[in-house]
């Protein structure tokens, strides 16, 4: 296992929140991940600092778990082929982590993948990836 960090950096002025950090599980579903419950063998020991966070805070949001590539890819993974997601603000990122310990970005879901625009650029498993993430004001449709 390779401690792996991910730092948000925020921009714009809408409020952030890592509201969830979620692992793929072997019952083909998305499951919460904490300190203690790690639904995903590859993956465990989740520390999160500074959850809320906007453009005007000292502090960024940052997430460290320790990850093992090889036992991730043991367990089943989503259809995009991703294994963890990050939820703010309802805008899911979706990650594959590769045997080889490489990762990259599968795509944007979630109840409003629209709520925030993201700027991904990973590094392998053991670093520190960086994150850019603005909220949107979403203006509601007026139907005619």
């Amino acid at each position: 296992m390779a401690k792996t960090s991910f730092g948000f950096i925020p921009y714009g002025d809408v409020p952030l929140r890592l509201i969830d950090v979620m692992v793929y599980t072997n019952a083909n579903r998305w499951e919460s991940m904490s300190s203690t419950h790690a639904p995903n063998t590859g993956m465990s020991r989740l520390k999160i600092f500074n959850p809320d966070f906007d453009a005007g805070s000292e502090i960024k949001c940052w997430v460290e778990l320790d990850i093992d590539p090889i036992l991730v890819n043991d367990n089943k993974y989503a259809s995009d082929g991703a294994s963890l997601l990050f939820n703010i603000n309802g805008s899911n990122l979706h990650i594959n982590i590769h045997k080889n310990g490489g990762m990259e970005c599968t795509g944007v879901y979630g109840s409003d993948p629209r709520t925030v625009n993201w700027a991904v650029k990973l590094g392998s498993v053991g670093m520190i990836s960086q994150i850019t993430c603005g909220g949107r004001h979403l203006v509601p449709s007026v139907e005619r």
